[in-house]
């Protein structure tokens, strides 16, 4: 059973040598890193059949995407494995709240470009479209 009252104390996250992981812990943490590498994975895969149809704003918002996927995937797993393996600095509780600032952080910036950028992009975009039907087109002779 889990103590949740131990996750309030400073002891418990800040531990050089903490207590080892659960077996069901450890995979649920593996499992999670892993869909996290899965699902940039999985996102490549779609950037590169829709490569036409992106425009350089829905590109450089996918790669950001997939950048803190990859990284923070890759940066999970390695924790997790010192985790298991106990490694003492390596394996302690803060590394996890490390982790999660830096995700944090990292989709704040990506959730700036879309608000600021991106949609910006799409409404400017948008606009010319509707302009340039009206303007005459090169001829084909």
């Amino acid at each position: 059973m889990i103590n949740f009252a131990k996750l309030t104390e400073l002891h418990f996250w800040f531990q050089i040598r903490p207590l080892p992981m659960s077996k069901g812990f450890t995979i649920a943490f593996t499992v999670f890193f892993l869909l996290m590498i899965t699902a940039k994975v999985g996102l490549r895969i779609y950037t590169s059949q829709m490569k036409r149809t992106l425009t350089k704003a829905d590109k450089k918002l996918f790669d950001l995407i997939q950048s803190m996927l990859l990284t923070m995937g890759f940066l999970g797993i390695l924790w997790t494995f010192c985790a298991y393996e106990g490694i003492p600095i390596l394996s302690a509780r803060f590394w996890l709240i490390l982790w999660l600032a830096g995700l944090l952080v990292w989709v704040y910036f990506i959730m700036r470009y879309y608000v600021l950028e991106y949609t910006d992009f799409k409404i400017k975009r948008a606009e010319r479209e509707r302009l340039e039907k009206y303007l005459p087109k090169k001829s084909g002779a």
